[in-house]
């Protein structure tokens, strides 16, 4: 039982089944991406090497040619460099791997394993899993020791584009797993946090639990192993993460949704707010995952087109072909010189740029401010969750 297969039984019970009972897996470029950059940061503390030249080491023994990935690297790169220096804390272990019965507490020997060897590995797993007990099982990214502080901080590397908010990192399953696992290796420790390094972005979150939350975690555990232990009914729930399930290809409620058959009936006559609320949140979740298969189609067929230098794709319906979207920039002294009376009216500032430039600056950002006008173009529905 690890934090990813829970979240993913939370998500959705069909993909679980598919996942990890029938083995329905794909190699998405960006997990592969994400564990290459793992192993850069772990020979970073363990090797005297700089740093670009363990990336490209790493980039080139791994299976992924995407130059933009490439480049991503190097961004990722001095993004955790700023967040980390190697000789601040203490190491305690990278790449650390546990496994622990929560219910009796028995530690299990994670050190006689060897972890390249992928038959030893399976072998492992499947005497945890024969156990039938609430075992769970992960790996530690990084375990550091923190002497002026007395804390034992576990780190987390994300290569995501999106971090999660404070809340959203206060209640993480996977967080509250390193909490536990912290607390039942290293009981010794009065103090443990975990800290999230979004790489991609340069942003640490950092969050921690108390003995309650702990201890009601480890409940909560112990009840969800028994509930997908006993859960033989597989059924699929449409959510935002459809686009990315390796076994949408053989989901009927996916393939209903995608194809217009779906049976929801969305009517508003004699509804309650709670459920346009509920059916609100459906039909965005639908869109999500409608937009995403949008982009798979249009990526195939602008694929197909650019291959075969832009000859139509004929269907039953009419033709497909690539047309170029072209944005025309008028200079602007020429502008200015045929209209100087319209000056303002012509005059066009990205606020988007001007913010970056002004950064931090407070003064300039007041300057601005005081001189900004503003006008309510639409509103907006949103929506605070309690």
């Amino acid at each position: 039982m690890s934090a990813s297969r829970i979240k993913k039984y939370l998500q959705c019970a069909e993909s679980y089944h598919q996942t990890y009972e029938n083995k329905v897996r794909g190699g998405a470029l960006h997990l592969t991406f994400g564990t290459l950059m793992h192993s850069v940061f772990e020979r970073y503390y363990q090797e005297d090497t700089d740093i670009q030249q363990l990336y490209e080491e790493e980039w080139n023994k791994a299976d992924i040619m995407d130059p933009e990935f490439f480049r991503d690297g190097f961004e990722i790169i001095n993004n955790f460099l700023m967040m980390n220096n190697k000789d601040e804390h203490v190491p305690m272990g990278f790449e650390l791997p546990f496994a622990i019965n929560i219910a009796t507490g028995k530690i299990y020997d994670t050190n006689a394993v060897n972890w390249e060897k992928s038959e030893e590995v399976r072998e492992f797993l499947k005497s945890l899993e024969d156990e039938d007990a609430p075992i769970i099982f992960g790996f530690i990214d990084r375990l550091e020791y923190d002497a002026e502080r007395d804390i034992l901080r576990v780190v987390d590397y994300k290569t995501s584009r999106m971090a999660m908010t404070q809340s959203e990192a206060d209640s993480d399953i996977q967080m509250s797993m390193y909490d536990l696992v912290s607390h039942l290796l290293f009981p010794d420790f009065k103090t443990v946090t975990q800290e999230l390094q979004y790489v991609r972005l340069g942003v640490p979150v950092r969050t921690s639990r108390t003995d309650a939350e702990r201890e009601t975690f480890k409940k909560w555990l112990i009840s969800v192993f028994y509930k997908i232990r006993e859960d033989n009914t597989h059924v699929a729930t449409l959510n935002k993460f459809c686009g990315w399930c390796d076994a949408k290809h053989l989901c009927e409620s996916y393939s209903n949704l995608i194809n217009g058959e779906a049976e929801e009936d969305f009517t508003l006559n004699g509804l309650s707010n709670d459920e346009l609320d509920e059916q609100l949140e459906k039909i965005n979740i639908h869109l999500k995952i409608l937009d995403g298969r949008k982009k798979e189609i249009e990526t195939h067929f602008k694929t197909t087109l650019k291959k075969s230098d832009n000859s139509p794709i004929h269907t039953k319906n009419g033709e497909r072909f690539l047309t170029p979207n072209l944005r025309t920039h008028y200079s602007i002294d020429t502008v200015m010189e045929l209209f100087p009376e319209h000056y303002h009216n012509l005059l066009s500032v990205n606020k988007g740029e001007v913010d970056k430039l002004v950064g931090k600056d407070t003064d300039l950002k007041n300057m601005l401010e005081a001189s900004a006008s503003k006008q309510i173009q639409s509103h907006t529905l949103r929506k605070k969750k309690k």
